[in-house]
């Protein structure tokens, strides 16, 4: 037995009972108002999930990773009974996208990928929709960022080497790293784990002066290929 949540809907629309069966399709109700109650005051959107037995859930959360054992990825789930889900290539987009106030580039997200904005962290994380874990668990790459005069370097980590390059649509002026943190150091608050392994980052900049700086991480087990072609779409628009 499985069950499915929509959460965030504006429930003064939906007109279906428990047990009304459904089909493919169907309308079910419309998106509760942005910064109202009914998306806890958040922007308009739709929390799907699945997970396995009927006990209600309405949370949508869980407290522990153990907890979410019987949750299902519904890209997986769908795909197991043929239903192909995996999103086309697109670009993150300042204007359409949350966190575009703080990160406003473009940059290519590759088939099968999405990108969450973590406001704590100040973080980008592109994920791939398929797989085990959240997705945290399931990122790819991460972008960050700080306002300085000049790149700089974190104290918490080994600098195995350092080289000059360009990145991006507009030939930004970057450095490459290979990073890996200090022993002793705490891992890094709200970043995936492979963060706390040795990666790649790379720093780029659109100008001189004091400006924004962004900063790419790389997943250890990312293939270079695709990674260049994150590299290659970036374009700063501010």
């Amino acid at each position: 037995m499985f069950t499915a949540i929509y959460g965030h809907l504006d429930l003064s629309s939906v007109s279906l009972n428990p047990g009304d069966q459904i089909s493919a399709a169907q309308h079910i109700g419309y998106l509760g108002e942005g910064g109202t109650a009914e998306t806890d005051g958040e922007r308009k959107h739709l929390h799907f999930a699945i997970y396995e037995g009927e006990d209600s859930r309405i949370q949508g959360y869980e407290a522990s990773a153990d907890a979410l054992l019987n949750w299902l990825n519904p890209h997986d789930f769908f795909a197991q009974y043929g239903l192909n889900t995996q999103s086309p290539g697109r670009t993150y987009s300042p204007q359409k996208d949350l966190g575009g106030n703080d990160f406003v580039l473009e940059s290519l997200i590759p088939e099968g990928w999405e990108v969450e904005y973590d406001e704590s962290a100040r973080i980008l994380n592109l994920f791939t929709l398929a797989g085990q874990g959240s997705a945290r668990e399931r990122s790819q790459a991460v972008l960050t960022y700080f306002d300085a005069s000049q790149f700089l370097t974190l104290s918490t980590v080994t600098i195995h080497s350092i080289a000059d390059l360009v990145v991006g649509e507009g030939n930004y002026a970057a450095k490459r790293y290979d990073i890996e943190k200090r022993p002793g150091i705490a891992s890094f608050e709200g970043q995936p784990s492979w963060r706390n392994q040795r990666h790649i980052a790379i720093d780029f900049r659109k100008g001189e002066g004091r400006t924004r700086y962004y900063s790419i991480a790389k997943n250890p087990q990312l293939d270079e290929q695709t990674f260049q072609r994150v590299l290659l779409s970036i374009r700063i628009v501010e």
